[in-house]
């Protein structure tokens, strides 16, 4: 009987029995979305991409075409659990089957957005995020903190973008930037250099840099913490949030005073350029200067128009009394009652031009003299006295940029023949000189690196 029926059976060659399930196969399944563990991963000379997705003793072949590697929104990593989306098809040449992959996502990233959406959504509620809470950095910090790690990168590079710029003292909490415990580690620094302002503490910062290097969703997810958010929003100086790069996107970035795109970026922007101080100062002095030159000006006007109108005051009271006797002669011309009416008018004119009238209308207006040129003495000093110490507020700024509290720290600059400050690289001769606060020495190049 069975051999009546395998001889009823239809003959297929072994390409068509492939053909066959792979159609088979294919439109079973369609397109898919398979949950497990990456492991192997090859990354050949072609640009395809091969990795296998297993769970326990179950493997599934995966394979991403070159031309959509680049595409990906994620690369798969061995041993981190993925969701791959794509079409389930064979392999003839080795009887397999393997997935086609469209595209590669971290297991439960969804859940995990819709909760930091939701979290983002109820700090903005409570005004966290509002833009009139945004503080403007210190035009000059006295001292600036920084929150990272440090043994990274970042720390060497703000420091590198600060000597570049204006020395200023930093005061640095070290912290853990991702993995468990980052983010309570980070929320101690932040309230740790809060007190330390509440405090008047010597190393308080006018402003902090919380900052951190590139790196993917994961890494960063710990600068999300709602406890650092609240505790970089309650921070009593301002916060510039550096994380990541351009395209990263955290919490404490909506709750910083200001974000920057780049921890170097931010570096630059809250130390001050040493440059641009000197000509800020410079320009302030000018400016205060002129205005102190035009207040002198305008009270030597008004002082000698008072000397003019004093000087005045005694012609025009022998010119009254010339007038006075002239009327007078009138008077004794004059007859009748023409003559009376007139004597009553210059009667009553004399009352109003007697001597002793004039004399208290001059002494009067001496008075008011004195009185305004004591005035603007007392103005024109004080005017001084402030320029004076605009001036000595000005020579203390520039006695702090001056180059020589830089050697007073260890520092050490090179000179060529002429005197001109050199980097290495431009000493032209074997010899140079070098600068420390105690003086300078002639040096030798042995060897450059």
């Amino acid at each position: 009987m069975s051999d009546v029926m395998g001889f009823n059976l239809p003959e297929r060659s072994v390409s068509e029995l492939s053909q066959d399930i792979k159609a088979m196969m294919e439109d079973g399944f369609s397109y898919l979305r398979v949950r497990g563990e990456v492991g192997r991963v090859s990354r050949p000379s072609s640009g395809h991409l091969y990795f296998d997705l297993k769970e326990g003793p179950a493997v599934l072949s995966a394979v991403c075409w070159r031309s959509n590697v680049a595409r990906l929104a994620e690369q798969p990593v061995e041993g981190q659990e993925m969701i791959l989306t794509g079409r389930l098809t064979t392999f003839p040449g080795q009887s397999r089957y393997q997935l086609l992959v469209d595209s590669v996502e971290i297991a439960g990233r969804g859940a995990l957005m819709a909760a930091l959406e939701a979290l983002r959504a109820k700090l903005q509620g409570e005004g966290l995020f509002d833009p009139e809470h945004k503080r403007p950095l210190p035009f000059m910090p006295a001292r600036v903190g920084v929150v990272t790690s440090p043994s990274g990168s970042v720390l060497r590079d703000i420091i590198h973008r600060m000597r570049d710029r204006f020395a200023t003292p930093i005061t640095l909490w070290p912290s853990r930037v991702q993995g468990d415990g980052a983010g309570r580690e980070l929320t101690h620094a932040i309230r740790g250099l809060s007190r330390m302002v509440e405090d008047g503490h010597e190393l308080a910062p006018d402003v902090v840099i919380l900052a951190r290097g590139g790196g993917s969703f994961e890494d960063l997810f710990c600068f999300n913490d709602e406890e650092l958010v609240r505790a970089v929003a309650a921070c009593p100086v301002p916060v510039v949030s550096a994380v990541g790069h351009e395209t990263d996107v955290t919490l404490v970035d909506f709750a910083a005073d200001l974000r920057a795109p780049t921890p170097s970026a931010a570096a630059e922007l809250v130390f001050p350029l040493g440059e641009a101080l000197a000509k800020d100062l410079s320009r302030a002095s000018a400016r205060m200067d002129r205005l102190l030159q035009q207040r002198v000006h305008q009270m030597e006007q008004r002082l000698d128009y008072a000397e003019r109108f004093l000087r005045g005051g005694a012609q025009r009271l022998a010119q009254a009394q010339t007038r006075l006797q002239q009327a007078t002669r009138r008077l004794d011309r004059a007859p009748g009652q023409s003559s009376r009416n007139a004597a009553q008018r210059l009667a009553l004119a004399g009352k109003r031009l007697t001597p002793g009238r004039l004399l208290e209308r001059h002494n009067s207006w001496s008075r008011h003299v004195v009185a305004l040129g004591r005035r603007g003495d007392q103005e024109i000093q004080r005017r001084v006295h402030d320029a004076g110490e605009r001036l000595v507020h000005l020579a203390r700024m520039m006695e702090v940029m001056s180059h020589r509290n830089v050697l007073a720290r260890g520092y050490m600059i090179a000179r060529n023949e002429k005197g001109d400050v050199v980097t290495l690289s431009q000493i032209e001769g074997p010899s140079f000189w070098l600068e420390d606060a105690g003086g300078r020495a002639e040096a030798t190049i042995i060897k450059k690196a």
